[in-house]
């Protein structure tokens, strides 16, 4: 079963949507994520709860972690929301550069999904959608 991580920041916002979307697009992968600046522990914002809930995924018991050298590790594609996310990976784990890219990056809709965090519900619901967008253009079949 192909393993996907999304990282984000905080992994409070954008990750954990993507996580819950694709989990709910695609049984056949092993879902998850995590942040390059989180605080362990960290629920999702009432936010992304809140715009999650209204498609019918509850990401309300997600739990934030930072991404870890075993994490990486672990996953076979990892899919960062902006160009800067994935720089830090890169620079931090060097060998797993081959499976990192942005999520709109691999589904070939531009690079960056900006942050949410401390804005209105409807800025979620706008960033919401693009991460939709990028999931269902998104080619996952090569993915092992």
């Amino acid at each position: 079963m192909p393993k996907i991580l999304f990282v984000c920041t905080g992994n409070i916002c954008r990750s954990p949507m993507a996580e819950g979307l694709l989990k709910a697009m695609r049984s056949d992968f092993f879902v998850s994520s995590a942040g390059v600046s989180s605080v362990d522990g960290w629920n999702a914002t009432p936010e992304a709860i809140e715009v999650m809930e209204e498609k019918g995924i509850d990401i309300s018991r997600h739990s934030a972690r930072q991404a870890t050298g075993e994490i990486i590790d672990a996953a076979d594609l990892i899919l960062t929301m902006t160009e800067r996310h994935k720089e830090i990976l890169k620079n931090d784990y060097p060998h797993a550069s081959e499976k990192i890219f942005t999520l709109k990056e691999f589904a070939g809709t531009g690079i960056d999904i900006e942050d949410p965090y401390f804005t209105s519900k409807g800025f979620y619901e706008m960033i919401l959608g693009e991460i939709v967008e990028a999931l269902e253009e998104a080619d996952f079949e090569d993915v092992k």
